[in-house]
């Protein structure tokens, strides 16, 4: 029998490489940007143009810039390896 695998990970994978967290004091939740559901963004083009736009500006913006200039932590390269194996059926960040 062939068995598969889920790596689940946590935002240290992802504060390990720079990247601002979400929900801590400073973190962009904190800082009053709430991602846009997706029945908001389904409701119109008036909605789905605010979305396109919103890493331009405001407290999405940081975490758009950090991500431009951040590099994978080892956590992220190891689950990219693993990821290769035809055993792994996917790679889910948790909150």
């Amino acid at each position: 029998m062939r068995r598969r695998l889920l790596v689940l990970t946590g935002a240290g994978c992802s504060t390990e490489s720079n990247l601002p967290d979400y929900r801590s004091p400073s973190g962009a939740y904190s800082r009053g940007f709430k991602p846009m559901t997706h029945q908001l963004f389904m409701s119109g083009p008036a909605q789905q143009s605010r979305y396109w736009r919103a890493p331009r500006a405001g407290p999405m913006a940081d975490g758009v810039q950090a991500l431009l200039h951040s590099k994978p932590s080892e956590p992220f390269c190891m689950c990219y390896c693993v990821q290769q194996s035809p055993r792994i059926c996917g790679v889910k960040r948790g909150r």
